[in-house]
């Protein structure tokens, strides 16, 4: 990279936004989750520009320093400005492009494209998480958080069903060894198939012992058919509660050198709808 500057835009939404300018090397040509992958390895996030410019030259004043108002008064850069966008090449893409192209209003969405860099905003953030959820998808609002693209989050998305179907093989193993039944359906309840109190004990201790976690004694009682009891075990063994609440810095922002501006988001969600109650918080340091 030859040159590069980061200014400061206003957005009437957002208030300012960091936009970065690159001028590249001869040849050379990152794309802008590259430049927002390679930053974010050494920088806060709220340092991180929103928006990736490239251009040919910076513009100088008159006595050849970096014209930074000048760039400034560019404001928001068209979504035109941006990278080509890569499309969507498996299944899961797909699906997760559909509901980002639906919520953020857009069907120019490569799968490379940060989140953020988009104009997501905490209340976005939630309905994408619902809309994913609602498609049955392991994903939730924190994992957007981690994996701000279409291509990032749709590889922790396979993951997490590979990591699911191998929990629910494992789960109706043992189910069918405690009830001495042969195979199983998802709506099969436990107590249904002959189950009792002796045996939910026997099968607890069998989870306890293969998964390295301590089962609630009540939680067949409460997850009575073996698909509820398979999600229960898979949330938690991934650490996540959905009926807790969940606290998550959504965004960082800088509108200036001297303040920073942060969004807290508070929520307090459903498995199956957006969240019973969301609060945000925005304040000033």
């Amino acid at each position: 990279m030859r040159h590069c500057a980061v200014v400061a835009a206003e957005k009437k939404s957002d208030g300012k936004l960091l936009v970065g300018y690159i001028v590249p090397e001869a040849g050379a040509e990152p794309s802008a989750a590259e430049l927002s992958d390679f930053v974010t390895a050494k920088l806060p996030r709220y340092m991180v520009p929103t928006y990736w410019v490239t251009v040919s030259e910076l513009p100088q004043t008159g006595n050849g320093k970096l014209d930074r108002k000048t760039l400034q008064q560019r404001g928001i850069p068209a979504h035109s400005t941006e990278a080509k966008k890569t499309k969507p090449r498996t299944p899961m893409e797909v699906q997760l492009a559909a509901i980002w192209q639906d919520i953020l209003g857009s069907q120019d969405i490569g799968v490379d494209d940060n989140l953020y860099a988009l104009g997501a905003d905490s209340l976005t953030i939630f309905r994408m998480a619902a809309r994913m959820l609602d498609a049955n998808l392991p994903l939730e609002a924190k994992h957007l958080l981690r994996y701000p693209s279409i291509a990032q989050l749709a590889r922790f998305a396979e993951q997490q069903i590979r990591r699911r179907e191998k929990l629910s093989k494992g789960l109706s193993s043992m189910w069918c060894s405690v009830l001495n039944v042969d195979q199983l359906q998802p709506d099969d309840d436990f107590f249904a198939l002959g189950g009792n109190s002796v045996l939910a004990a026997k099968l607890l201790q069998d989870v306890e012992a293969t998964y390295k976690i301590v089962p609630n004694p009540e939680m067949i009682s409460k997850f009575r058919t073996f698909q509820e009891f398979t999600a229960k075990i898979a949330k938690t063994l991934e650490g996540v509660e959905t009926d807790s609440s969940l606290w998550e810095l959504v965004t960082c922002k800088t509108g200036s050198s001297d303040a920073v501006v942060y969004t807290l988001i508070i929520l307090s969600c459903t498995t199956r709808s957006l969240p019973r109650s969301t609060t945000a918080f925005r304040f000033t340091t």
